[in-house]
């Protein structure tokens, strides 16, 4: 397997693993204060969660790029 295709598979698994680590928790915890604090309905629970999910993705998602990035360029 070529180097370039090693890293890029490193690298997302890596990102897999720490998405399912924090969206796990997140999910019981967004599920929890949205359904039984607030009592909002599914469309509104869905569009919190969905918004939030995606703008911890993005942040994560490019922590991680540039932390990769850095990395090899040292190399």
């Amino acid at each position: 397997m070529k180097d370039n295709v090693k890293r890029a598979l490193y690298e997302a698994t890596t990102d897999t693993g720490i998405a399912a680590m924090v969206n796990i928790p997140l999910n019981f915890v967004l599920l929890y204060v949205c359904i039984d604090l607030y009592n909002l309905p599914t469309v509104w629970t869905s569009v919190i969660m969905t918004t939030l999910f995606t703008m911890y993705a993005i942040t994560r998602k490019t922590f991680i790029r540039l932390y990769f990035q850095r990395k090899h360029d040292v190399l």
